[in-house]
């Protein structure tokens, strides 16, 4: 069994037993009004996966933290999970607004594009492309002179 007779309510002993359909109608919990993080927003809250209550009973519940502080008016965001929005048929937007702003996402660290590349001796190395492709086109432009040179001295 998933119930603590020992504890009121009966919280749950397993830490990822989902506790069934919560309706938080008429209890006046905020959580219910917490929305997905948009693709530029993150979420200042998660779910500890703590369940309360009997499964699919009269009272239930699920616990939530937040993750950093959070100021005033900003709104609380949790994540759906991946497939959340696409079942729905919905497109994922951002949903802070001006006066109820929401955590935007920290600018994204651009990561140079590297590859593998079979040194002459055989060994691995990584190598930046973009510095790759510079050298390559020097390389070439440097053949192009050259066979033009050759051209015009023979």
């Amino acid at each position: 069994s998933n119930i603590d007779p020992k504890i009121p309510g009966g919280r749950t002993l397993k830490r990822h037993n989902y506790n069934g359909v919560l309706n938080p109608g008429g209890t006046g919990d905020v959580i219910q009004y917490a929305a997905c993080p948009g693709p530029n927003e993150k979420q200042n809250m998660r779910s500890t996966f703590q369940y309360f209550g009997l499964r699919n009973g009269d009272l239930g519940g699920l616990e939530f933290v937040t993750l950093v502080p959070v100021p005033k008016n900003t709104q609380l965001l949790h994540w759906y999970g991946s497939g959340w929005w696409e079942e729905r048929g919905i497109k994922r937007a951002d949903v802070g607004t001006k006066r109820y702003p929401a955590p935007l996402r920290d600018a994204p660290v651009k990561k140079k594009r590297r590859r593998e590349v079979d040194d002459d001796d055989g060994t691995l190395a990584k190598v930046d492309l973009k510095e790759l492709t510079k050298s390559i086109d020097v390389e070439w432009a440097r053949r192009d002179e050259q066979s033009d040179q050759n051209r015009k001295s023979a």
